[in-house]
């Protein structure tokens, strides 16, 4: 029973990192995401404590195996881990790397639904002037965000949009209310 419980919170543990990995290289962080990303540890780690002191006691009636003494300190290497991360801008840059030739190669299609392009789901596409609008994350509760593809220089400023350059003819996009 008790490896079983351990091996949940190990589970828990590695899905945790990549919600936090998923999050910090998108253009915005939704307000679920904030709080799996700030709730998410402390609720892994209370129970990895009592699971913890119960190994521990339970250490002096028999050996550990192995493979418990693995997930028992798999949620402490997660949250090195996550401690570890570059920061967001450059998790952006590489993950906007590894898709812009799928959202530029995006231009020609239609859909009406949210989607898959490369490694960002989005949500919205539109085209202004010569620009490429995907709107990819929600920013906080009222905004969006997203990537905004504009060879020509700075994109167009509709309404309160705000950019900032990400790489070449790339920008982050918040698009406010």
């Amino acid at each position: 029973m008790i490896r079983t419980f351990t091996a949940a919170i190990a589970v828990g543990s590695v899905g945790w990192v990549l919600v936090v990995i998923e999050a910090k290289s998108d253009a915005g962080v939704s307000v679920l995401q904030l709080l799996v990303l700030y709730y998410g540890l402390p609720l892994l780690l209370i129970p990895w404590g009592v699971v913890l002191a119960v190994h521990l006691g339970r250490r002096t009636q028999q050996p550990a195996v192995r493979s418990t003494r693995l997930l028992l300190i798999l949620p402490l290497l997660c949250a090195l881990g996550v401690l570890l991360l570059p920061p967001e801008s450059t998790l952006l840059r590489w993950r906007l790397r590894l898709s812009a030739s799928a959202l530029e190669a995006s231009a020609q299609e239609t859909w009406q639904q949210s989607r898959l392009v490369g490694l960002f789901v989005v949500s919205e596409k539109t085209v202004v002037g010569d620009e490429l609008r995907f709107k990819t994350a929600e920013c906080h509760i009222l905004d969006a965000c997203g990537l905004v593809y504009s060879p020509a220089g700075p994109p167009q400023t509709v309404g309160e949009d705000s950019f900032t350059q990400i790489a070449g003819s790339w920008w982050h996009w918040r698009d406010s209310w």
